[in-house]
């Protein structure tokens, strides 16, 4: 391993993305290799090949949006899914913001996605802990707290059984974490390594932590950013046993999730899999899980983790191959 690999103050690249990545593959579903002697379809552009599907699931940051942009490319996607019948779904790791927010950035960029075909880790997260006993805190100062139905009476939340389950965590109440019947982890938008601290202290505790998000980086214009995979990583790399438990690509919660959502927003079922195609840009969430689930899978490579490079270093080191290869949307 790297001696720097999780060194906060090394700036990320695709590179480093995918070295850690490798590091979680043995808590990620099993890699579905291509047919021996079969090989990726390379393509241009997506929308040449949509009739090979009957439907998409579209990662959103690397795909629809890089950043507060619409990747070029999107909108005649969209358009043209809808012009040849080709359903349009949005599997988004992202999990800070309840999906209804994140539809409503989608249209604000243009992008006629409804709220109704936007499924989130965060979405997969809340539904596999329905029903779980006990206070659950939140971390990440930025995020949305969910809502459980429980009434208000007004005070601060403390978790007692007429608030909120659910507590929005303090780093500097580290006492607060440790009485958490279980932590979960939607986004780090405002993660610090105070945050980082209280984590580590609950998880040595034997709290179990439940990540919506296992993104290890998102592109933006210039910079990635670290999200909840690498801090998590980064974690288990020193404390291995820890519990910790995944809900956002490549895990299955998120996909049995879009493909019932997908039967709810058409009114059909008995989808043939192979033809709803799991897009993405990255090889460890988007294809690794698409390929476990039984998906087409579509790797973007023009915009997104690889649009500087490195997809063919990183499909020969880590042997997830898509069944497609497409420039841009």
């Amino acid at each position: 391993m790297v001696a720097d690999l999780f060194d906060h103050d090394k700036t990320m690249d695709a590179d480093r993305t995918v070295e850690i990545y490798e590091t979680l593959r043995h808590r990620n579903p099993a890699n579905i290799p291509l047919p021996s002697g079969s090989e990726p379809e390379q393509h241009d552009h997506l929308t040449g090949i949509l009739g090979r599907f009957d439907a998409l699931l579209l990662d959103g940051y690397g795909v629809l949006n890089i950043g507060a942009e619409a990747v070029p490319g999107a909108v005649g996607l969209l358009e043209a899914a809808a012009r040849e019948g080709v359903e349009v779904m949005v599997l988004t790791n992202g999990g800070s913001k309840p999906s209804a927010m994140t539809g409503a950035r989608y249209r604000n960029l243009g992008l006629a996605i409804s709220d109704d075909r936007v499924i989130s880790s965060r979405d997969a997260l809340i539904e596999g802990i329905a029903g779980a006993d006990g206070p659950i805190g939140v971390i990440d100062a930025e995020c949305a707290l969910p809502d459980d139905g429980q009434p208000d009476d007004g005070q601060p939340n403390d978790g007692r059984p007429d608030d909120s389950q659910y507590v929005q965590l303090d780093p500097s109440r580290p006492d607060q974490w440790l009485a958490m019947a279980r932590i979960v982890f939607f986004g780090a938008t405002a993660w610090t390594l105070e945050w980082q601290e209280c984590l580590i202290r609950a998880m040595e505790a034997g709290i179990p932590v439940h990540i919506a998000n296992p993104d290890v980086a998102a592109p933006h214009e210039g910079v990635f950013s670290f999200e909840p995979g690498y801090w998590t990583a980064a974690i288990l790399d020193r404390l291995p046993e820890a519990e910790v438990h995944w809900y956002g690509k490549p895990h299955r919660p998120i996909f049995d999730l879009a493909i019932r959502r997908l039967e709810a927003v058409t009114g059909r079922t008995g989808w043939d899999q192979t033809r709803i195609a799991m897009v993405g840009d990255t090889l460890h969430t988007d294809i690794l899980g698409g390929n476990a689930a039984g998906l087409a899978t579509v790797l973007i490579t023009g915009h997104g983790l690889f649009r500087y490079g490195g997809a063919e270093a990183a499909m020969e080191k880590s042997g997830i191959h898509p069944n497609f290869i497409i420039r841009a949307v």
